[in-house]
């Protein structure tokens, strides 16, 4: 088990509850996810907070902001009301959101830059891969079209030879 597996698991959150809500989850959100738990470097930057940012990614959706209550946060992580306070200060100091006080226990975040350009780029990944999709059908259709005209040329020129 790496390091990183074992301070996350010694800050008690519950990784595990952040599954309920996965079952109708937008492509937006999942880019959003994917990229930031694709890159070690960032998965290494954000530690303990990690599990904080995916349940804002979660709760954000679609959308750049969203309502988050530290109380329902907190629940729902298994960790201490303090440690989702903490988390979310350490996630503004590290540009992953911004946070305004909402009401007295909780926050509107706004994810930051980095997350919103992340699904930019996977977007651009996406084109990349169907543009290469596009590209190994054509070569298919082109190689089934050249084998149908070698085969009528088989058959012509083993008709001839009879």
């Amino acid at each position: 088990m790496s390091q990183q597996n074992v301070d996350l698991e010694r800050g008690g959150a519950n990784l595990g509850n952040l599954r309920k809500h996965d079952t109708k989850m937008c492509a937006t959100t999942m880019a959003r996810l994917v990229g930031v738990v694709s890159d070690p470097a960032e998965v290494v930057r954000l530690g303990k907070a990690l599990p904080l940012l995916c349940a804002v990614i979660k709760t954000c959706g679609r959308g750049s902001s969203c309502d988050i209550s530290y109380g329902d946060v907190s629940e729902e992580l298994g960790v201490s009301y303090p440690t989702i306070k903490a988390w979310a200060s350490d996630l503004a100091k590290k540009g992953y959101i911004e946070k305004t006080t909402s009401g007295a226990k909780g926050v509107v975040v706004t994810l930051g830059e980095r997350l919103l350009n992340g699904v930019d780029a996977l977007a651009g990944l996406n084109e990349t891969v169907q543009g290469i999709v596009d590209a190994v059908h054509a070569v298919r259709i082109a190689l089934d079209n050249s084998m149908k005209g070698a085969l009528v040329a088989i058959e012509r020129q083993r008709k001839r030879l009879q």
